[in-house]
């Protein structure tokens, strides 16, 4: 399963990007700013 990051900081918004990928069969990372994203991104390199 592929892994997406959503980057959203509108949580109507985020949610939509979201449920589309989730049907799409993705697996789905939240971050709702950019320093959430790095943080994200840092732990997943790991």
């Amino acid at each position: 399963m592929q892994k997406i990051l959503v980057v959203e900081d509108n949580i109507d918004i985020h949610n939509l990007i979201k449920e589309i990928l989730e049907k799409e069969n993705y697996k789905i990372l939240d971050a709702y700013s950019g320093t959430e994203a790095i943080m994200i991104l840092e732990k997943q390199m790991i």
